[in-house]
């Protein structure tokens, strides 16, 4: 009887906590989901302000194509770094009665905040500077930064003022691209692409 009772406490002892090398494999395996844990959280964070800043940018860009559409009249937007990590939108309205022509509005990419004589200012294509004018709609976008595309595929870029156009019918002028850049240390930029359409991509 002692010797089953003894096997019986042999038996329970073996089975009685774990061993070092479970415990060397248990604390590895915490240790790489950690890892892998952090690194997608980092990943994740580095778009995270991009987003939020893409997200801002696209609805104010599709409440002005609204707005154009349902005024049926043109609006000019300009997109513009006011610092190192903000950009500025304001948004311009037509005077004049030049731009009641649709053709010539069409011709001319949107002449905002001059006479839109056919003569003279069609010239003045997307003019980056507006004097003695004020916007009608401004607004600030936080963290982000704005480059204008130099190529097709926007793998060159230059830091410019962006200007949109939206027509009377809610379209755009031209197609055109633009990057956002991203302030995030290891972040991807987001290239932007206005379509004739006016839909914002």
């Amino acid at each position: 009887m002692s010797f089953l009772n003894q096997k019986k406490s042999n038996h329970l002892a073996s089975k009685k906590g774990f061993s070092l090398l479970e415990i060397l494999v248990v604390i590895a395996l915490m240790g790489i989901i950690t890892a892998l844990a952090t690194i997608s959280y980092v990943g994740g964070q580095k778009d995270i302000d991009l987003k939020k800043s893409e997200v801002s940018l696209e609805g104010f860009l599709n409440e002005m194509r609204l707005k154009a559409f349902t005024d049926a009249r043109p609006y000019k937007i300009y997109l513009e770094n006011i610092s190192t990590d903000n950009i500025s939108i304001k948004v311009y309205e037509p005077t004049g009665t030049g731009w009641y022509d649709f053709d010539l509005t069409k011709t001319c990419n949107c002449q905002v905040g001059i006479d839109n004589s056919p003569s003279v200012n069609c010239n003045n294509t997307f003019t980056t500077t507006i004097v003695a004018v004020t916007p009608m709609e401004t607004k600030t976008i936080e963290k982000v930064n704005i480059h204008k595309c130099d190529n097709a595929d926007c793998s060159l870029s230059t830091e410019d003022t962006i200007n949109i156009c939206f027509l009377p019918d809610g379209t755009s002028p031209r197609e055109q691209k633009f990057k956002m850049k991203n302030l995030t240390e290891g972040g991807d930029d987001k290239v932007k692409t206005i379509y004739q359409t006016g839909y914002v991509n």
